[in-house]
């Protein structure tokens, strides 16, 4: 079949563009059997002045995608998808290369493939770009019959509050980020930065008896996400994380959000994934990510 699509980059997605792109995400999670990690809150706030965005269009019609997200200024995460009935015709090919040249520009060295476990295409084509197997990270969600019981006695436990965030709070985000997640300051910075502007986005700041110990992200979209979760050194192992945890899932609940609330984490990190267990989080998925030098 003639190769008659091009590659779009966009800078900002029109509603008609994010319609198209969900459509194409539902056909290919049924098709694959998977879910896809789009990180929609970004999708639907880009920056107008950056291209991190790419549709591959044809006769009018989006059949392949792909996304681009730099949470850091050495590495660049990438996650897409090519319609089941277009694939095996190099589009996904053509996307990254486009994604590339975008890290080029912006000195970008290294890139992230997310690849769903159940994905064998996304496995095919990590293995065509000589993407080495760096780690991956559990998707857990919250069924809807858990014990709310638990949640209940979880909040009551402790004396955390939640308030939302405010640019006050910048230094000790940062702070937080440093420290929990290993990442440079100019990246933290740059990240809450854009989680303060983001519309569908809710960012906390937790305090014991009003001092500020922690920081979570819940992503407005779909039934929830959860994100950018950490305590202070200093004030872990006492249980503040649990309550932290129990209340944010009371806020995510509260905004009415169909589906189901869903965060990732490390596979190796067994405290984590001990503690989203320990109020009803189930492993749904695998995500599995693919480093790739951009040459």
């Amino acid at each position: 079949m003639p190769d008659t699509g091009i590659v779009l980059p966009v800078n900002r997605l029109t509603h008609d563009q994010l319609e198209q792109v969900k459509e194409l995400e539902k056909r290919c999670n049924e098709y694959d059997s998977i879910t896809l990690k789009l990180n929609w809150d970004m999708l639907e706030n880009r920056k107008a002045e950056e291209c991190s965005d790419w549709l591959y269009v044809e006769n009018g019609k989006a059949v392949g995608f792909l996304a681009l997200f730099a949470f850091k200024s050495s590495e660049a995460e990438i996650s897409g998808m090519v319609d089941p009935e277009y694939r095996r015709r190099g589009i996904f090919r053509k996307l990254f290369e486009a994604a590339a040249e975008e890290c080029r520009k912006r000195g970008i060295p290294e890139q992230l493939l997310i690849v769903q476990r159940g994905s064998e295409s996304g496995r095919s084509f990590a293995g065509y770009a000589g993407a080495a197997y760096e780690f991956s990270e559990y998707w857990m969600e919250l069924p809807s019959g858990y014990d709310r019981d638990v949640l209940n006695s979880v909040i009551s436990a402790g004396q955390i509050e939640l308030r939302p965030a405010e640019q006050a709070d910048m230094d000790l985000a940062i702070r937080l980020d440093v420290a929990g997640f290993g990442v440079t300051e100019s990246d933290a910075r740059g990240f809450n930065e854009q989680k303060l502007a983001a519309a569908g986005e809710s960012f906390w700041i937790a305090e014991l008896e009003g001092i500020p110990i922690g920081k979570i992200n819940i992503q407005l979209y779909d039934g929830g996400f959860i994100s950018g979760f950490c305590v202070l050194p200093e004030y872990r192992g006492q249980g503040h994380g649990r309550v932290i945890l129990g209340k944010a899932i009371s806020i995510a609940e509260s905004n009415r959000l169909t589906g189901k609330l869903a965060l990732e984490v490390a596979a190796s990190n067994d405290r984590a994934l001990g503690l989203y267990k320990s109020v009803g989080f189930v492993e749904r998925s695998v995500n599995d990510y693919y480093r790739v030098t951009v040459g």
